[in-house]
């Protein structure tokens, strides 16, 4: 199973057990007891592995009277979980309840480590508190706590957490979970960061302290962390070692607190390189100023490499006394009832100087343009070269609130770098349900325009501090970057006489920079900057022209090696190392993606009608899904190649989680490939059933509509066969034909009675009732519903139709059976030739899956420019086809139609009176 499809699988299963209770409640539920399985696996393996111990001799002495095993893990893992109190434990334990877990957080927290490691203290003390309080919302009674338990319990125990490869499987599942609850926790949502947005801010900050050897970072409104992990996650790919990162969070929602230690921890992050505070970061006294508890003196306020931060939006906050307050006193208070410019001073107050540090936040837009206080703390930031960069964002990109927000990046720059860079990213995204998502394309186009800096029309543009000032401070970005226009203003001389505007036509300029005679071919040039279509086929003028044929050839000669690279790199490559390295080895196969990437952008960077983004777009699609069968192959050898797996269905039935195997599939190869290569003709005959019946189907929908609709057949695009039924037997039963009295006449008779009754009506097709005078009361009433059923089709076509479609409907049955049968058979060659496969077919179903997709995306890119080219040109001249002299004349044809039409008619003085100032009026004569 791979993490998507474990993570979707908890997922369901988590959603339909929390029932009522809130999904930004239940995962406060279900995430701490995953961490709790987390800790409990941490402390068995620290026992086998560093200390030599058994699972029989932990059953035995891995509780609290060994005093000297609970040293061990409290000074190696800041804990100590007894064997009673172990996850594990609690799966096995058929005694099991609510009270075990209840016993075992009680547990956890005396046991939480309180001598020479205050670090370890803050980390883990009172972690547990909102799952120990939130129990009793799982059930009304002892009893259904217990079962509801059980149930997270056996779902929680899937996800594997022991080997060092895992605990990204144990990452990407907890980053899931929090997303999807997010998503279906409406306004509560907002303690989660978009993965996206958090990709972004990552990049910017990793590139930023690319060349640092020991990296610190704070999240001073953390929520549930994910936003700082993915930051540390950017940065590690960088360095391939986490243990150089320190991190800093601090919320002041005691829930979120939870999860940001939780959340840090599970990432498989030093304890000793996470320190999280529970605090009011606006608070009078900041963090980590004084640390009561725990005695510790910070004299100086903490200055980190990058503070990342996605606070609550315009939020209210105390001001009292803050004019003097360090934070803000050389830039200004933010209004009361809008602490937005107060998390952003307060982030800015904690990065190093001297260009060292960087911030990245996120904020409404309002913070670009509002006036009052907020005008002068953002003059005062302009002026002093704190901003660096101002990215607008899509709308309705965040859980919670469907606000555009922007993100906005903070460094204490020098005097020289006094300019902004302001990019408008509002229009790049996609609709996934109700949330729009930044595609990874959009993310990489807006890093790669921060890093480079760089002014592009209609999306970016780095301003100067004059022109800032010369707009009074405000920042709103359509101030600065251009909408690029949707060209929807007609031309009033084209409209009247004709042709077609030169103006309008040089907006494909970068089209016909490329495409030199192209122009020429299309348009000729008039008087009064005005130009005419020649040729009366545009789609064939341009794909047959010189330029795109020699722009095609080109292009495929420019990735002509590019089949041959990518099987070097994926199958040659990346596939060895995979089935080769063990779980201890770190291999970073994103590396493979980037490698291919680059030489994509190398390969089109002339090419300048091809966006770069779109290709990368294209191709990152299927590379995703290549890291996915490496991942696979990596974790489970190069018999995950010709492996199978389950697919399996997860219900809740009573008490019991329910997990059935519905179907099975190659674990890399999937059958529907192996059936398209190796089993055609089969597909064939698949493929003509399937014709079969939806011309059934079709002979069906033609019935249905001919059958009176008082009926009521169908309801619910349904049909109702045991009506159709119902109907044919009421028209067939006053049905009365001589035959038919005849026959009906002969049940009543005796044997010998019936011997000369046969004779006597040869009328009757006797032979086709049965052999040798044998006729059985079965086959007098079988005939006799044979003549009603010939009767109808001859003399009812209303009930007629009612036979045909329970005729079609029994051959729909059998089509569908054969269908069904078939498909079946195919689907057992496949899942054994998958687990017969050689290596060269291997090689060749990798080429198949991996290889001719990117190709095939990088073959059409030429393809797609044309086509957008000719669409754009079809477009244009539709636009002008029609001049209002041409509509002029075929209204007055009309009106000349309509006024002879009108000689004709007679009628009263008064109508003709009438007639004649209707026709004066269509003769303009009023």
């Amino acid at each position: 199973m791979t993490k998507q499809e474990l993570a979707t699988k908890i997922w369901q299963v988590a959603n339909d057990l929390r029932g009522s209770i809130a999904a930004s409640k239940y995962k406060d539920y279900i995430l701490a007891i995953m961490f709790y399985k987390y800790l409990s696996e941490a402390e068995i393996k620290i026992l086998i592995e560093e200390n030599d111990f058994s699972y029989e001799t932990i059953e035995e002495y891995v509780n609290e009277g060994q005093e000297y095993v609970v040293e061990i893990c409290k000074k190696r893992l800041g804990y100590f979980i007894s064997y009673e109190n172990l996850f594990s434990t609690w799966l096995n334990n058929p005694e099991f309840s609510i009270t075990n877990i209840r016993d075992a957080l009680s547990a956890f927290e005396r046991n939480v480590l309180v001598n020479n490691n205050e670090l370890n203290v803050k980390l883990f003390k009172d972690i547990f508190t909102t799952l120990s309080s939130g129990l009793s919302l799982l059930g009304d009674s002892t009893g259904k706590q217990t079962e509801h338990a059980k149930k997270l319990i056996r779902v929680i125990n899937e996800i594997p957490m022991q080997e060092k490869q895992d605990y990204d499987t144990i990452g990407f599942v907890y980053e899931y979970l929090l997303a999807n609850f997010a998503a279906n926790a409406g306004k509560d949502g907002e303690f989660y960061t978009p993965h996206e947005v958090s990709k972004l801010m990552a990049e910017i900050v990793a590139e930023h302290l690319k060349d640092k050897e020991q990296i610190s970072v704070l999240d001073p409104t953390s929520g549930s962390a994910s936003l700082l992990i993915t930051i540390g996650d950017a940065i590690k790919n960088r360095y391939n070692d986490h243990t150089k990162i320190k991190y800093y969070a601090q919320d002041s929602n005691a829930d979120a607190y939870n999860l940001t230690r939780m959340n840090l921890v599970m990432h498989d992050i030093l304890p000793s390189n996470i320190e999280v505070n529970k605090g009011d970061t606006l608070g009078e006294v900041d963090w980590p100023a004084y640390d009561e508890e725990n005695n510790i003196d910070i004299s100086d306020r903490l200055k980190v490499d990058a503070v990342v931060s996605n606070p609550p939006y315009s939020a209210k906050w105390n001001i009292t006394d803050r004019e003097l307050d360090a934070r803000f006193r050389d830039y200004g208070v933010a209004p009361q009832n809008k602490a937005d410019y107060a998390f952003l001073l307060y982030d800015l107050s904690h990065i190093k100087e001297d260009n060292e540090g960087i911030v990245a936040i996120l904020l409404p837009h309002g913070v670009l343009f509002r006036g009052g206080q907020e005008l002068d703390i953002r003059k005062n930031l302009i002026e002093k070269n704190k901003i660096d960069t101002i990215i607008g964002l899509p709308a309705n990109l965040f859980y919670g609130t469907g606000i555009p927000v922007c993100l906005i990046i903070l460094k204490h720059r020098d005097i020289e770098h006094n300019d902004v860079l302001i990019i408008d990213a509002s229009k790049d995204f996609i609709k996934v349900g109700k949330q729009n998502k930044l595609r990874e394309s959009d993310v990489k186009r807006i890093f790669d325009t921060y890093k480079e800096r760089k002014t592009i029309p209609y999306y970016s543009k780095v301003v100067s501090k004059e022109e800032i000032r010369k707009n009074d401070y405000n920042l709103n970005i359509p101030r600065y970057v251009e909408s690029e226009s949707n060209n929807d203003i007609h031309d009033l001389y084209a409209n009247m006489f004709g042709g077609i505007p030169n103006n309008e036509i040089d907006s494909f300029n970068h089209y016909f920079s490329e495409f030199k005679n192209l122009r020429n071919l299309l348009f000729k040039e008039n008087s009064n900057n005005n130009s005419s279509l020649i040729t009366e086929n545009i789609e064939e003028t341009i794909k047959n022209s010189d330029d795109i044929k020699n722009f095609k050839n080109e292009y495929n000669k420019k990735f002509a090696d590019f089949g041959d690279l990518l099987k070097d790199v994926l199958i040659n490559n990346a596939l060895e190392i995979a089935i080769k390295s063990t779980k201890k080895d770190v291999v970073n196969f994103n590396q493979y993606k980037e490698d291919i990437i680059n030489e994509v952008f190398k390969k089109i960077e002339n090419y300048q009608l091809i966006d770069k983004y779109d290709a990368y777009e294209h191709v990152v699609n299927t590379l995703n899904q290549i890291l996915v069968d490496l991942e696979i192959i990596y974790h489970d050898g190069k018999e995950a190649l010709t492996a199978i797996k389950d697919i399996t269905e997860t219900k809740i039935i009573g008490d019991k989680i329910v997990e059935k195997v519905v179907a099975q599939d190659g674990l890399i190869f999937p059958v529907s490939l192996i059936e398209d290569i190796y089993f055609k003709n089969e597909k064939i005959k698949l493929d003509d059933l399937n014709n079969e019946i939806n011309e059934l189907n079709s002979k069906i929908d033609e019935v249905v509509e001919l059958i009176d609709s008082e009926s009521n057949v169908k309801e619910d695009d349904k049909i109702d066969y045991k009506k159709v039924k119902e109907e044919l037997n009421k028209g067939l039963e006053n049905i009365t034909l001589p035959e038919i009295t005849i026959l009906n006449n002969y049940l009543t008779l005796n044997k010998n009675e019936k011997i000369n009754y046969i004779k006597a009506h040869n009328e009757i097709k006797w032979d086709e009732i049965g052999q040798n005078n044998n006729y059985s009361k079965t086959d007098i009433n079988n005939y006799i519903n044979k003549l009603k059923i010939e009767y109808v089709k001859e003399n009812n076509e209303e009930y007629n139709n009612y036979y045909n479609l329970l005729e079609y409907n029994n051959d729909l049955k059998e089509l569908n059976k054969k269908y069904k049968n078939i498909e079946l058979e195919i689907t057992k060659l496949a899942l054994e030739k998958i687990k017969s496969l050689s290596i060269d077919e291997i090689n060749d179903l990798l080429n198949y899956k991996w290889i001719y997709p990117i190709l095939k995306v990088i073959n059409e890119l030429p393809d797609l420019i044309v086509s957008q080219l000719i669409k754009g040109i079809k477009k244009l001249t539709k636009k002008y086809s029609v001049t209002l002299s041409d509509i002029n004349k075929e209204i007055s044809k009309i009106n000349n139609e309509l006024i002879q039409m009108l000689d004709e008619l007679t009628g009263s003085e008064i109508d003709m009176l009438a007639i004649n100032e209707f026709k004066s009026m269509l003769k303009g004569e009023l």
